[in-house]
C-alpha cells in the first residue's frame, strides 16, 4: 500500500500545542512535522534537521525537541502524528477489504463464467494437431510422412524400415515417464515469510486494525526487535494490573509507542476502588505534542 499523501491536521489542537513556543520555533516544528509525515521520522540532531527542513533549527531546538519521542532506531517522533497515520492506515486498510468483498460479491471466485458465451467458435478447426501427444509412441512409423521420408532414405542405404521402426519406437520409449507419479526430483517452490507479525498478533489480547497494525510492524522494522517485544508483551497480558482489568491499549498505539517498554503495572489492591470514569471526548483529545 503507497504512503498516504497527506494527513489530518487539526489546527485548533496545534495552536494550543504551540501557544507558548516563539515564531521561529513554530515554524521549525511544523516544517519537521512535515518530513516527519514524508520520511517517518527525523533525525535527533538540529544539524541535521536544518538541513532536511532547509532552515537554520539550532537556535530553537530546545523549544521544538520536547514534542517528538526518540524512538529504538534513535530517530524522533511525534507520537499524535504517529497516531493519525495509524488510524489512516487503518481506514484504507478497511476500504481495500471493503472493496475485495464487494467484489467477490458482484463476480464469482469459482473460475466459472457467469453465464452462457455470446456466440458460437468462428469456424472449425483448420486442421489436425501437427503430430501425437507429447510421451507417446509412434506405433507405426511408416503412417508418418516424416518417419516414411526417413525409412526411404535408409532403404536407398540398405538399412532396413524395421530397424528404423525399431529405432522410433525405442527412442519415443525413452522420452516417456517411467511412471504415471510426478517426478519427485523436480524443484519444489516453498513459501517462506521470515515475518513473526502473526506471533505478535497471536498473543496481543486486543484484535483490532490487523492490516494496519501489520503495516506498522513492517514500516518501522519491529521483526529485529520482535526477541525483545514478544517476551515483555506476554509478561505484560498475563501480569500488568492494568491489562487484567481491560484497560489495554489498541495495537496500533501499541507498536507506534513502543509500549513494550512500559513498567508493568502492580496489582490493584481490593479495596472497592472503580476505574474512574472516561473524560468527555473533548477533554480527552490530546493536543498536537
Amino acid at each position: 500500500m503507497a504512503k498516504p499523501p497527506a494527513c489530518q491536521f487539526y489546527w485548533a489542537d496545534f495552536t494550543i500545542g504551540v501557544s507558548e513556543m516563539s515564531a521561529a520555533a513554530v515554524g521549525v516544528y511544523i516544517l519537521a512535522l512535515s518530513h516527519q509525515w514524508t520520511h517517518g521520522s527525523i533525525p535527533d540532531d538540529p544539524v541535521k534537521v536544518s538541513r532536511a527542513i532547509h532552515i537554520e533549527a539550532g537556535d530553537v531546538w530546545d523549544e521544538v525537541r520536547p514534542k517528538f519521542e526518540l524512538g529504538k532506531d534513535g530517530r524522533l517522533r511525534n507520537s499524535r502524528l504517529e497516531a493519525e497515520r495509524a488510524k489512516q492506515d487503518e481506514y484504507r486498510a478497511a476500504k481495500v477489504e471493503a472493496g475485495r468483498a464487494g467484489a467477490a460479491k458482484r463476480w464469482r471466485t469459482d473460475s466459472t463464467p457467469n453465464g452462457t458465451p455470446n456466440g458460437t467458435p468462428n469456424g472449425t478447426p483448420n486442421g489436425t494437431p501437427n503430430g501425437t501427444p507429447n510421451g507417446s509412441a509412434i506405433a507405426d512409423p511408416m503412417a508418418d510422412p516424416m518417419a516414411e521420408g526417413i525409412a526411404n532414405g535408409m532403404a536407398k542405404n540398405g538399412v532396413s524400415s524395421s530397424s528404423s521402426s525399431s529405432s522410433l519406437t525405442s527412442s519415443s520409449e525413452e522420452s516417456k515417464p517411467l511412471s504415471g507419479k510426478p517426478d519427485d526430483s523436480a524443484p519444489k517452490k516453498v513459501a517462506m515469510n521470515g515475518s513473526r507479525f502473526p506471533e505478535f498478533w497471536s498473543l496481543y489480547p486486543k484484535k483490532v486494525a490487523r492490516k494496519a497494525c501489520e503495516t506498522i510492524w513492517k514500516r518501522r522494522k519491529l521483526d529485529a526487535l520482535a526477541d525483545e517485544i514478544l517476551p515483555k508483551l506476554s509478561v505484560q497480558v498475563e501480569k500488568d494490573a492494568q491489562w487484567r482489568d481491560g484497560f489495554v491499549p489498541n495495537p496500533q498505539t501499541y507498536l507506534n509507542q513502543d509500549r513494550w517498554e512500559d513498567e508493568i503495572g502492580a496489582p490493584r489492591k481490593s479495596n472497592g476502588d472503580k476505574p474512574a470514569a472516561a473524560l468527555p471526548p473533548k477533554l480527552s483529545q490530546r493536543t498536537l505534542e
